[in-house]
């Protein structure tokens, strides 16, 4: 197993192997590049109905951090999402191509997809000062609008999302909470998050393919 710039599975409905399967070739050809070399090797079922978490380093891709790691682990195992992928860049070259998605995740039951920024940032979420750190929220926004626009037609259902543990109440609380369509997990939303996490783990032994899930397998675990 590795891990670095990641593709998480769940179980996919079978019904819907053709449709997911030309989907992420289309959303995320890096990852479905992956699975396929896996597939080809014999390291996958060939409807990949199981569970998997795959990586690649490349010099290409933004190397996935810890925080996006957590939010990756939500998607997974509290939303129920069939696939989660980290980094994901917007189709096209020039300064388009440069910008991406902390992380994705689809779910293919429900047809909904959630677009999530990531801010770790434990002494307070701050980019030069509030205004710019606002604006830069918003602009990242838009690029996950544009995303979903371009690639997740197939998707009706939209769920965008930033995530933070720590923003200090006041200015960019107040102006980031009156952006509608973007739905804030931050603070006491984002502990809750963790907590969620934190009891599943302590109910599940089984790899989940994640290490932060892990992580909080073996601290649930502790004798």
């Amino acid at each position: 197993m590795f891990y670095g710039c990641n593709v998480s599975c769940n179980q996919l409905p079978t019904s819907s192997n053709g449709d997911w399967s030309a989907l992420i070739q289309r959303f995320s050809p890096h990852s479905y590049s992956i699975i396929y070399k896996r597939k080809e090797e014999g390291r996958f079922l060939p409807d990949f109905r199981s569970r998997l978490e795959v990586g690649v380093s490349s010099p290409k891709t933004m190397k996935t951090d810890i925080g996006e790691y957590i939010v990756g682990g939500y998607l997974k195992v509290i939303k129920q999402c069939d696939f989660v992928d980290y980094n994901v860049r917007m189709p096209g070259g020039g300064l388009k191509g440069l910008s991406e998605l902390d992380v994705v995740g689809l779910d293919f039951k429900t047809k909904t997809a959630y677009l999530c920024e990531v801010t770790t940032h434990i002494r307070g979420l701050l980019y030069g000062n509030n205004q710019t750190t606002v604006e830069k929220i918003k602009q990242k926004h838009e690029v996950q609008k544009e995303y979903a626009e371009l690639l997740l037609k197939d998707f009706p259902n939209r769920i965008y999302m930033f995530w933070s543990p720590y923003v200090p109440e006041g200015y960019i609380t107040t102006e980031l909470g009156k952006i509608e369509t973007l739905q804030l997990v931050i603070n006491k939303d984002y502990t809750h998050c963790i907590e969620e996490m934190r009891k599943f783990a302590a109910k599940n032994t089984n790899d989940l393919g994640n290490p932060f899930l892990r992580v909080l397998q073996i601290l649930e675990h502790l004798r």
